[in-house]
């Protein structure tokens, strides 16, 4: 006989477990772009629908979703930043544990490289 679940619900009490886990406030990490890195800010808000929205670099607007990728098996994140001089596309795995996202970005310029950020816990002194 087979299981009683379904891989997609597996996948989606995982998604609503690391969604569970995944604090919105302030992320920070490093863009890394033809050998290049810089330090970036965000202040992101995961919502339960599975929207991700915020405001990243030089106050640009975030907008994407939050999902269960099929071909990592791994809770993902992309979205779009929206700056004056164009746009970012990021993607990246989420690692709910260590609040942690991992992924790459391309730019409408045609810049790409890889991104890391994690959850910065507001300081409560």
């Amino acid at each position: 006989m087979g299981s009683d679940y379904s891989s997609e619900a597996v996948a989606s009490s995982s998604l609503d477990d690391a969604l569970k886990s995944l604090p919105s406030g302030n992320w920070e990490g490093q863009l890394s772009e033809e050998g290049g890195r810089r330090h970036v800010e965000y202040q992101l808000r995961f919502m339960k629908t599975g929207v991700v929205v915020g405001k990243g670099p030089n106050g640009c607007q975030v907008e994407g979703k939050f999902f269960w990728n099929n071909k990592t098996y791994k809770p993902s994140v992309e979205w779009t930043e929206t700056h004056d001089w164009g746009t970012l596309s990021f993607c990246a795995d989420v690692d709910p544990a260590a609040k942690q996202l991992e992924g790459n970005f391309k730019v409408s310029d045609g810049g790409h490289g890889t991104a890391t950020l994690k959850y910065v816990p507001e300081d409560t002194s």
